[in-house]
């Protein structure tokens, strides 16, 4: 049977889907392929148009896969309000707009599918929606952004600098030409977004969620993390409790115990906890033309089954939620004490390195929110301990860290 698909925009993911469908199922081809660029150099044999408004009208299942976010909304938006279906992979309109598009689906009864737009290969909210009657989420934390993990697999694994790791991801394509969104966090705060409200059943916007980045991160970090036997993941964790949900995104130190460990390169993992099954660990490229591509491609063949997500009949109403204020144990560096007294943190508090000036301690997460603009202009880095170590075992590595700096100088 043939379905009557139009795909809007032709790079890297849309490539992918369509060289997967070239090759597994014929009738899941689009029909007409919208494009931008009229001079590119393009296969001839594809059937390229510029006209969106024609596709838009005629197609019976729309696919988006387009950078410019503001246009992708209003494609998005066309197809619910004409009682059609569509897929997405932009995190950053469905996470801006989700209690929009749900409330479009129920007025107008057309569907909209996103896998692709979380964790790429990994069908986390397929999951989520299908896997878990009967049982009640208790966590959900993970991997979530390929670019970053590969920046820090490089400097890790290959005693890169940040600049020369970012440099190579670019390259390889795994970053962004102005790769902000991936280093800075706010990638992954868009996907925890959207698995708070498959997991929670609750929406709480991006802007809400506390999310700090990797581009402070330095020489010291990492010599810390080595001589602690630890890495530093960018970790996303969102957790229920009695009182509400908690959610934050930090780089975090992990142990060679815990499995988020050994994710490296471009790789995503998630893991689910719940009441029935504990938990579950879920693992697969976060990046790259054919594994998002495919998780696009299986958005199609369930939508044309008849799959659709379930939501909770209050999240078009509650737009405002905010995951509850929780207290983290974590590291901050900069360059120089003064700057950490700015937050009420005292000189005793302060350990001096030969480079920099750490605090070790305890913040809430609506503290980091009252200050992270401050924070990241005065380039601190903040890393969350976790639950690998002790406060007081990364004071003493510091301690030792800044003995042997002493001695190196004194030599």
């Amino acid at each position: 049977m043939n379905h009557k698909i139009g795909l809007m925009g032709f790079g890297v993911v849309g490539q992918g889907y369509h060289t997967i469908a070239e090759s597994h199922d014929n009738d899941l081809l689009p029909y007409q392929i919208v494009i931008k660029e009229q001079n590119k150099s393009r296969p001839q044999n594809l059937p390229f148009i510029f006209n969106a408004e024609k596709l838009i009208d005629e197609a019976e299942i729309g696919i988006e896969l387009i950078s410019d976010s503001d246009a992708a909304y209003k494609f998005i938006r066309a197809f619910l309000e004409r009682g059609k279906r569509v897929i997405t992979a932009n995190k950053k309109v469905i996470a801006a707009n989700l209690p929009e598009l749900i409330a479009l689906q129920k007025q107008y009864g057309g569907s909209i599918l996103y896998e692709a737009a979380v964790a790429a290969s990994i069908p986390v909210i397929c999951n989520l929606q299908t896997q878990y009657y009967g049982d009640e989420i208790l966590e959900i934390k993970g991997i979530l952004n390929g670019s970053s993990n590969y920046i820090l697999s490089q400097i890790f694994r290959h005693n890169l600098s940040l600049h020369d790791a970012l440099a190579l991801a670019q390259k390889e394509g795994f970053a962004e030409a102005d790769p902000s969104f991936d280093i800075n966090g706010s990638d992954v705060a868009s996907k925890l977004t959207i698995l708070i409200t498959h997991a929670f059943n609750e929406y709480h916007p991006e802007a809400s969620i506390p999310f700090y980045g990797i581009e402070a991160i330095g020489s010291e970090e990492i010599d810390l993390a080595r001589t602690l036997g630890l890495t530093i993941k960018l970790i996303a964790s969102a957790t229920k409790t009695a009182e509400g949900v908690t959610a934050y995104i930090f780089p975090t130190f992990v142990d060679s115990s815990d499995a988020i460990s050994a994710i490296e390169w471009e790789y995503n993992c998630v893991k689910i906890k719940s009441k029935n099954l504990g938990e579950q660990f879920f693992k697969g490229k976060g990046a790259g033309s054919l594994p998002t591509g495919s998780a696009v491609y299986s958005d199609l063949v369930k939508m044309i089954a008849g799959f659709k997500y379930q939501y909770a009949e209050n999240i078009p109403k509650e737009t405002e939620l905010r995951p509850i204020s929780t207290i983290l144990t974590v590291t901050m560096k900069t360059t120089h004490g003064d700057k950490l007294k700015r937050y009420g943190i005292n000189e005793a508090e302060i350990i001096h390195t030969a480079d920099a000036a750490w605090f070790v301690g305890d913040i809430t997460t609506e503290f980091f929110l009252a200050n992270k603009s401050a924070f990241i202009g005065d380039a601190i880095s903040i890393i969350n301990i976790g639950s690998s170590v002790t406060a007081e075992t990364v004071k003493k590595a510091l301690i030792k860290l800044k003995y042997k700096e002493h001695l190196l100088i004194s030599e």
